[in-house]
């Protein structure tokens, strides 16, 4: 099922209901290129900036070398139905919360490349990754660690020129600092949490039987009580966690994760269709 009511830019958005249907990043920047051509904007758009798009449905450049200094790695991604690529710890504790929050529908780490002039050079650049939001919004992505990486004027007038030109394509630009992200807070645990088992199986009757349960209770019912009913002990509890990744439910994060954790449904419009197993 798709959603072609427009998003918050005002253009029409394509939305997956589901994991499995594997709406990808790559398609909506297509879609977003493709609308955007039709626009008496797009000449002046592709006069000053050309936007490259990776040959398959997978990150613009490869991020892990022998040589990089950095910590490099990749995090199997449920919601990115793939693994990802990330090139610090920042944009690890981004992927981490992306995984989580059941405001993001899917993510990719370094989806295109932004070529353009600016002050008499060639610029290139490269997002950390792309967001498909829940309103269908393609959020174009940036990591910081904190507002001092802003610092250099040269750098936030290069940041400046990409954030126009997702505005006049329809997407959105955001520049996310990633420190209070890695703090050891209530809310960042429980994240950490939930996405250890954000690969956990679990089939359409485990979402049709937590479904079921809480619609019976709006408010949202104790972890523990929704666990009982659709496994043993652990079984259970990974379920519902690869279930809030999956954006079927959502448990509350800013209290630790117990089995007192409150577990509520989803608005229809938040909502996932079931999907079917589970992993990548």
């Amino acid at each position: 099922m798709r959603n072609n009511h427009p998003n918050k830019a005002g253009h029409p958005s394509v939305i997956a209901d589901a994991p499995e249907t594997r709406l990808s990043v790559r398609s909506l920047l297509q879609a977003g290129l493709a609308h955007a051509s039709t626009s008496s904007a797009w000449a002046s758009i592709s006069a000053a900036t050309r936007i490259v798009l990776p040959a398959t449905d997978g990150p613009m450049r490869e991020v892990i070398t022998g040589r990089n200094i950095r910590p490099t790695g990749t995090y199997p991604s449920r919601k990115a139905g793939r693994p990802v690529a990330f090139e610090s710890m920042n944009e690890r504790a981004v992927f981490l919360h992306s995984e989580v929050d059941t405001g993001v529908v899917r993510y990719l780490s370094q989806p295109c490349r932004f070529e353009f002039v600016l002050g008499g050079r060639m610029r290139s650049y490269v997002p950390d990754l792309a967001r498909i939001l829940d309103d269908g919004t393609l959020e174009i992505v940036e990591v910081k660690g904190d507002r001092s990486a802003l610092s250099d004027p040269d750098y936030r007038g290069k940041l400046d020129h990409v954030a126009a030109a997702c505005r006049m394509i329809g997407w959105s630009f955001r520049v996310i600092f990633a420190e209070p992200l890695r703090a050891r807070t209530v809310r960042n645990l429980t994240v950490a949490k939930i996405q250890h088992y954000r690969l956990a199986a679990f089939g359409a009757s485990d979402v049709f039987n937590v479904r079921e349960r809480l619609a019976k209770a709006p408010g949202g019912m104790p972890l523990g009580d929704l666990a009982s009913a659709i496994g043993d002990g652990p079984g259970g509890l990974g379920k519902l966690c690869g279930m809030m990744v999956g954006r079927h439910l959502a448990i509350d994060l800013d209290a630790p994760l117990t089995l007192s954790s409150n577990v509520r449904p989803l608005t229809t419009q938040q909502a996932d269709t079931p999907s079917i197993g589970g992993g990548l």
